[in-house]
């Protein structure tokens, strides 16, 4: 199921009937080459979205469990469904909340345009090239990934693979992981040097990232 107000994920999703399903299948063969293990432990999808690519690493690539984090509600009711339909809810545990560098309540800034780049708001910034200081805010739970894990009792150890898509807010993200990131788990993400710019979180990126692996494609 799709917005049709989405112009982008949306409506590639219907045009094509899947998004990114190639990028995600050749980065978990590339990563089992190094970790044959990979898939036997949990994948974490932190900005799920409508569940494109959970449900391609619950259904096609064979995780044998994944956590899906979305905070923006609509695209959440999406991701639940999504889910159900294809009957992943014995795989897949979606959650309603953005993960960050600290737990509590965020402001989310919902794009006018792309239902997948919202963002969390950044309170002052000149840069506004996407007219952001005057989309819609709306207050979203959030967590650290090292906190929700603790609080579930999920041992680090557990985790195979982790994919971060958050329109800039992948700094703040990984610091909120230490103990994740000392285990080198494979991570792939998005690197959007405006969103990491605009979001504070750029030099946060480069000093996690450098501090816990060796290798990057």
């Amino acid at each position: 199921l799709v917005s049709t107000r989405d112009d982008s994920i949306g409506k590639k999703v219907f045009l094509k009937g899947n998004y990114e399903d190639g990028m995600l299948a050749r980065v978990v063969a590339e990563l089992e080459r190094e970790r044959p293990g990979i898939r036997r432990g949990i994948f974490l999808d932190v900005g799920a979205n409508i569940g494109t690519v959970c449900l391609t690493g619950a259904r096609q690539l064979g995780f044998r469990r994944v956590i899906a984090f979305e905070p923006e509600p609509f695209n959440f009711k999406l991701l639940r469904m999504n889910t159900i339909l294809n009957d992943a809810e014995d795989v897949v545990e979606t959650v309603n909340a953005a993960v960050s560098d600290r737990a509590g309540e965020l402001q989310l800034a919902l794009s006018l345009t792309n239902p997948g780049d919202h963002r969390v708001h950044v309170k002052t910034c000149s840069d506004n090239r996407f007219d952001e200081d005057q989309w819609k805010q709306v207050a979203v739970p959030a967590y650290t990934l090292d906190g929700f894990l603790a609080d579930r009792k999920i041992p680090a150890e557990e985790i195979g693979f982790i994919l971060l898509d958050t329109q800039g807010h992948e700094g703040q993200v990984l610091s909120g992981m230490p103990r994740l990131l000392k285990q080198g788990i494979p991570l792939c993400l998005e690197v959007w040097p405006y969103g990491l710019e605009r979001a504070g979180g750029k030099q946060k990126l480069i000093d996690c990232l450098t501090g816990a692996y060796t290798h990057f494609a």
